[in-house]
């Protein structure tokens, strides 16, 4: 909120709803809305997830990157205008 002038309060987001969708730091910028008079919706459509809370996938990650020369057996890769995409084995083939 803030004063105007006369000293009354301003929301200059009053009578707005604002969807936030960052997961991080969703309550600090939820609160600051909320301050400025928004109705705030949270709807997380992300989530970061570190890669060590998953072994396996930590696992196919270091042979991707540190290991070029060692393929994945359950990857491969496909050209997609003009780029090496690398696509999970029995995924669909879109054209592109």
């Amino acid at each position: 909120m803030t004063a105007d002038a006369l000293g009354a309060t301003v929301e200059p987001l009053a009578g707005y709803t604002v969807g936030v969708t960052a997961a991080r730091r969703a309550e600090e910028l939820g609160a600051l809305l909320e301050r400025r008079g928004a109705e705030v919706l949270h709807a997380p459509a992300i989530r970061i997830v570190p890669l060590r809370d998953d072994p396996d996938k930590l696992a196919r990650f270091t042979s991707f990157v540190n290991a070029p020369d060692a393929p994945d057996p359950s990857i491969e890769f496909v050209d997609r205008r003009g780029q090496r995409i690398p696509v999970p084995l029995g995924s669909p083939r879109f054209p592109g």
